[in-house]
């Protein structure tokens, strides 16, 4: 199924269920005008439909955060396809995610997806409540990962603020100025 659309300043890319928003931006692909979906083929299967990801639509690097992803849940085997999928497709083939543990209900080593491994990193970034992704279009991406029972209006915020930019907070202070209850301090 195709969604198409244009919805909160997110241009929507859908194909096979997954979704990547591309904040306040053209999408990337050539041919593809606002308000359209592109084809992407995917055989992941996973709980988690589609990535909820925004992304800088220019990922120039020079902000604190590339972007926000918003999990259905704390299972890194049921969201991390999705996102690989999604992330693939913008930024070009990831090898690499370190995550920190403390939000995650188990720590796998590597998950294949589409026919290529990615390793699984746990030893953390600074922030609790970013991931970093390395892959072969970019040394590495910083995201924000709110958190899987952050209310639509809230985790919306929080990745809009991620994706722009020109963001100078980490994934924590980002989160507390967009009201999300919970959230964890790093050790400092």
């Amino acid at each position: 199924m195709v969604r198409k659309g244009y919805s909160g300043g997110t241009e929507v890319i859908s194909s096979v269920g997954i979704r990547v928003g591309v904040a306040l931006g053209e999408p990337q692909s050539p041919g593809i005008r606002r308000g359209q979906a592109a084809v992407m083929a995917t055989t992941v299967r996973s709980t988690a439909s589609e990535a909820r990801l925004h992304l800088d639509p220019k990922l120039s690097g020079r902000g604190m955060l590339d972007g926000g992803w918003w999990p259905y849940s704390t299972d890194p085997l049921a969201e991390l396809p999705a996102l690989i999928t999604a992330l693939d497709a913008r930024v070009g083939t990831v090898y690499r995610i370190v995550l920190n543990e403390k939000h995650w209900q188990s720590t796998p080593r590597r998950i294949t997806v589409s026919g290529h491994t990615v390793r699984l990193g746990w030893h953390g970034p600074t922030d609790v409540h970013e991931i970093s992704v390395s892959g072969a279009g970019r040394d590495r991406l910083d995201l924000l990962v709110v958190p899987p029972d952050t209310s639509e209006a809230s985790a919306e915020a929080a990745m809009a603020v991620a994706a722009r930019g020109s963001n100078s907070s980490h994934g924590t202070s980002i989160l507390d100025e967009a009201g999300v209850g919970g959230t964890v301090r790093s050790a400092s």
